[in-house]
């Protein structure tokens, strides 16, 4: 598996987990739980990669939020 693939599988298998647990919980428990995630995900790369790269990654997903929302 490539970067990209790895990327790819990553939003899908968040967004079928979110779409789960909103169906089931409603969105204010599907957002808490994405919430979870993103720490985790924050955690795990400070862990495996380094801050700088963090970083870097967490405020290219920010910009994208906001230049690029999905559904947009």
């Amino acid at each position: 598996m490539n970067t990209k693939q790895a990327l790819d599988l990553g939003v899908i298998q968040a967004r079928a987990r979110l779409l789960v647990f909103e169906e089931s919980e409603g969105p204010a428990i599907a957002a808490e739980y994405a919430k979870g995630m993103a720490l985790f995900a924050r955690d795990y790369l400070r862990e495996k990669t380094n801050e700088r790269d963090t970083c870097f990654w967490f405020t290219c997903l920010g910009q994208d939020s906001i230049t690029e929302p999905e559904g947009a």
